[in-house]
């Protein structure tokens, strides 16, 4: 059909590139994936996976690295747990939720390590988590779980 009507065909590739470059305008980060809302009353324990993560251009996106965009609806206090698929020996953790980082350590044979208390600011936040030790794919964080106390 294109070969036939070359002008029909260009009229609605110039019509898409407007159309598109309009709805692309609509906000900043217009194709950026949106922030995950965390203390929504709905939604008692948010979990993020390493499946949200955003990593740094050029990143692999295993291992250290990543950080998960979030919103959080309110100043509150969390248990945040820190969990991996398997055991991966005594570890040093960090936990970073913007500028505030809090400690701990993951002991031997254990997947998951509390925090407990965590208090958060209402709005805006990235999450990462850092692992003391050399990593590889299977020591990285498979999820954090916040849950409201």
């Amino acid at each position: 059909l294109a070969d036939e009507k070359p002008e029909q065909e260009e009229k609605m590739k110039q019509e898409y590139k407007a159309w598109f470059a309009d709805v692309g305008s609509t906000r900043e980060e217009n194709y950026a994936p949106p922030r995950i809302v965390i203390g929504d009353r709905s939604e008692p324990v948010s979990d993020l996976s390493i499946q949200d993560w955003r990593v740094p251009n050029g990143a692999q996106g295993w291992g250290e690295g990543g950080t998960w965009k979030v919103t959080f609806t309110g100043e509150d206090t969390y248990s945040v747990a820190v969990r991996w698929s398997e055991p991966i020996g005594a570890r040093d953790v960090d936990l970073r939720i913007g500028e505030q980082v809090v400690s701990g350590t993951l002991g031997e044979g254990e997947t998951e390590l509390l925090f407990s208390d965590v208090k958060v600011e209402k709005g805006d936040s990235d999450v990462s988590v850092a692992v003391s030790g050399k990593l590889n794919r299977e020591s990285t964080v498979r999820f954090v779980s916040f849950r409201k106390n």
